[in-house]
């Protein structure tokens, strides 16, 4: 359906991404605050009882969707079919628009039912406002999925950055307009979440118009028959509830994280209060520093989909370790300096962002994280090669065994005294640990090649690893380790990032000739 594939570098796809992500976390941030002012804590509990909600329908249609388009179109295309990668797109267009119909018109229906069943009766008006984005989500998860087989990456990066800025601009608007109205607290709130609504119906305007604009009129489109059809929809469905059951599971995972941390924090003697205090500073300070990790890696398993699927369709194994090799390294340049900054200066890395107290306590936990920032690197990218390879089920299982892993682990260690809160990132470690695991065994099976992924680890492991001791030797002869200032944690972050990509140079991970062939190496 698209004229022409787009000939952007994986480091330029990857980049378009990460740049997205990294400001719609921002324009996030920035939505919030004015937010948290203006409609109080009690406010905010209804926009969040709202926005939860959504977010569990929302993976409905983002979690798995994409990427099945996307490994069916690029699959088709690899064989030469152009005319049934089309239909794939115009079906699935179709079938999720009535699901997220449904999903909409469901929960307008039972918005009142459900507000009263988390406990927030006020939320209902937020609930009926934020129904129909679940229509724009899940077609815009096809548009999405559509364009990256393509490699229109700049086009996604764009359409995330639509969605948030509509969401931040006009729902601050609403916000106000209502002010001006004396609108009660509820309705406030409700207006708030429109913007949400309004955001992705804009995204997904700028993705179908970018899909008209490259159009190919040339292909002549394919008629099918009704079994012909059923069973494209099938192989749709086949991909996409696996990865979208593995997803709802890590998601209602964090909810029973909650439960199951604050109860066993008060089983082993602290207060409420205390509880309360040592959780929120793990999901506060420790837990976005691990989702930052993550969201820095999880753009090259996206750009690199398309490209290993249509390899493997055509049986060029070659070609496919060569990618797979390529976006390990790119993936390892990233999370093995991250990982050692947090676990040899957990504490530095903290007191720039946040009060020392809150550092100095969070510190060790951030160190926990650490290994789980390499597991989930490698893991991402062993998922990506089932994924490819048209095997999502074994990723699901195995992402399923991590989490049942994580739950028991976390609850043996919370219960022990000698660990307390220590055992939420330990049971996270674990829970990556064990998915791994099985991924690697299952790659094995499936004959889909590891030994790229893992040999490509190997240099940015040695530089992260030389570059922290000699920063750790600098550190100790001038900076005054006994009272750590922003200043001093800056400065010597700053230390480690240089002599890290000094030795990444010198052992040619990193040289210009080929940032600039990785720039424009196909993908």
């Amino acid at each position: 359906m698209i004229r022409k594939r787009n000939t952007a570098g994986l480091l330029s796809g990857a980049i378009y991404l990460t740049a997205s992500t990294i400001l719609v976390k921002v324009i996030g941030m920035l939505y919030k605050v004015p937010m948290s002012y203006i409609l109080s804590d009690e406010g905010m509990g209804y926009f969040n009882a709202a926005y939860t909600v959504y977010s569990l329908l929302y993976l409905l249609g983002t979690a798995g969707v994409p990427k099945a388009i996307t490994v069916l179109v690029s699959k088709y295309n690899a064989e030469g079919k152009e005319a049934r990668a089309e239909r794939v797109f115009t079906l699935a267009s179709r079938v999720f628009f009535c699901i997220g119909a449904c999903l909409c018109i469901l929960l307008m229906i039972f918005a009142a039912p459900l507000s009263y069943l988390i406990g927030s009766p006020n939320a209902t008006p937020s609930l009926i406002m934020i129904a129909p984005s679940l229509i724009f989500v899940c077609l815009g998860g096809v548009y999405r999925g559509y364009l990256t087989a393509y490699k229109e990456f700049s086009c996604c990066a764009i359409a995330a950055l639509i969605e948030a800025l509509c969401k931040l601009l006009l729902g601050l608007f609403f916000l106000f307009c209502g002010l001006q109205f004396g609108l009660p607290l509820s309705w406030l709130c409700a207006l708030c979440v429109l913007g949400i609504a309004v955001g992705s119906f804009g995204s997904l305007i700028y993705l179908h118009v970018n899909i008209k604009l490259k159009e190919n009129k040339d292909i002549v489109k394919q008629k099918c028959t009704f079994g012909e059809n059923r069973s494209l929809v099938a192989s749709i469905f086949k991909i996409a509830i696996p990865i979208t059951v593995g997803s709802l599971a890590a998601g209602i995972s964090s909810v029973i994280d909650l439960s199951m941390i604050m109860r066993c924090l008060e089983n082993s003697g602290m207060t409420e209060s205390e509880a309360a205090a040592v959780y929120g500073n793990y999901t506060t300070l420790a837990v976005p520093m691990l989702q930052m990790a993550i969201s820095l890696v999880t753009p090259i398993a996206v750009v690199i989909l398309p490209t290993v699927s249509s390899y493997y369709a055509r049986k060029d194994m070659e070609c496919f370790r060569d990618h797979m090799g390529l976006a390990s390294e790119l993936c390892a340049v990233i999370s093995w300096p991250i990982a050692a900054v947090f676990f040899f200066f957990p504490y530095e890395t903290l007191c720039i962002l946040f009060q020392s107290d809150s550092a100095s306590l969070c510190a060790p936990l951030l160190r926990a994280l650490a290994l789980g920032v390499i597991l989930f690197s490698v893991l991402l990218l062993l998922n990506t090669a089932l994924e490819s390879m048209g095997r999502p089920k074994l990723q699901m299982v195995s992402m399923l065994a991590g989490i049942l892993v994580k739950i028991c682990v976390s609850r043996a260690f919370l219960q022990d005294q000698n660990f307390g809160i220590m055992g939420a990132p330990i049971g996270t470690v674990f829970g990556y640990g064990a998915s791994l695991i099985l991924s690697l065994i299952f790659v094995c099976l499936v004959k889909g090649g590891i030994s790229a992924i893992v040999k490509k680890q190997l240099y940015p492991c040695l530089c992260s690893v030389s570059a922290i001791l000699i920063t750790l030797f600098i550190g100790n002869r001038f900076f005054d380790r006994g009272g750590v200032s922003r200043i001093s944690s800056i400065s010597i972050l700053f230390v480690f990032c240089t002599i890290y990509l000094i030795l990444l140079y010198f052992t040619g991970v990193f040289r210009v000739e080929k940032i600039k062939k990785l720039s424009k190496q196909p993908i």
